[in-house]
């Protein structure tokens, strides 16, 4: 008959089967004593658990991440090196942290931030932050200014905070014209200078042209990939065994950075930055003319995007240059702008001459 029973209980039923008359052995023995028992014969398995067990308590003293939290405009990785700056990284020393000081350094290092507080939770550093709020920008209303026109348009709408406006909406005005006056009329019909300011919305015209040769070169890729990986154990970065140089001679970059995780759920203090090398071959060749115009089209969108303005119109003109080899666009787009140009009041600018006692009747005027 075979039963089983626990190790604290095996020597009574060793008693109990004596006493019955039986011979009793045992045929197995299983269960974690057993095999913390077996393992205390091999040294080497010992020796590299009570290594793991202290780095595991070492590791506790070190700060494994920094959580940062209340930041909108600023990104986190910003904040997270400027406090490396203040003697907070990962990797740190957490009983040589001063909270408080490198609280304040940081606001002084880095001027978005008005207010700061780092609190260390076992071996995370979390950063709550507040971001500066600019005030609004001091008019100047010192000395006298008249409002000109930056360029030529036609007039949209007229807003004058201070002077007179000279213009209204649809006049055509030039370059350097008059749009707001610095003197304005006071209460008993006589003028004063002022600082005039105001916007002046206009329809504007900009220009645009580019050529797309039809001979172009492109990228043929091989489908030959490398990659190469760097990485950073408690702030510290461990040696690559190999360059980080690309094995080929042409080649395109994708890089990523993520953080290291045990089984995928166990955050542990490193990252893994990886640079993966692709390799292409340059290859000369001829392009249809629907792919160069299509070339000149997203250029033309490309340039539309970065005025960054309002887009009445835009009328493109497309040709082909059969002898080069080229496509050619041009383009013409309306823009709504504001055209205002504030330029120091001077007495030439209303044809006062040198000699005033030529215009005035009498030395008292």
């Amino acid at each position: 008959m075979e039963f089983r029973v626990s190790l604290l209980s095996a020597e009574r039923a060793e008693d109990i089967a004596a006493r019955a008359g039986a011979d009793a052995k045992p045929l197995a023995r299983r269960g974690l004593p057993f095999k913390a028992i077996s393992c205390l014969k091999r040294f080497g398995l010992v020796a590299g658990s009570f290594a793991a067990v202290a780095i595991c308590v070492i590791s506790q003293l070190f700060v494994w991440k920094i959580e940062v939290s209340g930041n909108g405009t600023v990104s986190a990785r910003e904040i997270i090196d400027h406090l490396e700056n203040c003697g907070v990284s990962v990797g740190g020393f957490i009983p040589k942290i001063d909270t408080l000081r490198s609280a304040n350094e940081l606001l002084m290092d880095f001027e978005p931030i008005s207010s700061a507080a780092i609190t260390v939770r076992g071996n995370r550093v979390l950063v709550s932050v507040l971001e500066r709020k600019t005030p609004p920008g001091i008019i100047d209303t010192s000395g006298y200014y008249n409002v000109v026109a930056a360029r030529d348009g036609t007039v949209i709408d007229v807003d004058a905070y201070d002077g007179t406006p000279e213009i209204s909406a649809g006049d055509t005005v030039y370059e350097g014209q008059l749009l707001i006056n610095s003197f304005i009329a006071g209460k008993y019909g006589t003028f004063m200078p002022t600082h005039a300011r105001g916007k002046v919305i206009a329809l504007v015209q900009e220009h645009f042209e580019i050529t797309v040769p039809f001979k172009q070169t492109v990228k043929v890729y091989t489908g030959n990939k490398s990659v190469k990986k760097t990485y950073v154990l408690l702030g510290k970065e461990i040696p690559a065994f190999f360059s980080e140089n690309s094995p080929y001679e042409y080649f395109d970059t994708v890089t990523a950075e993520y953080d290291l995780e045990l089984f995928g759920a166990v955050e542990l203090p490193g990252r893994v930055s990886t640079v993966t090398y692709i390799e292409y071959v340059p290859k000369e060749t001829v392009i249809p003319k629907s792919e160069a115009e299509a070339i000149a089209r997203g250029e033309l969108d490309g340039w539309l995007a970065s005025l960054d303005r309002e887009i009445a119109e835009c009328g493109a003109e497309v040709t082909f240059d059969e002898k080069n080899g080229a496509c050619f666009l041009k383009a013409d787009a309306a823009v709504i702008t504001d055209i205002c140009l504030e330029v120091p009041l001077t007495i030439n600018d209303y044809g006062v001459q040198s000699n005033r006692s030529a215009r005035l009747p009498n030395a008292r005027e």
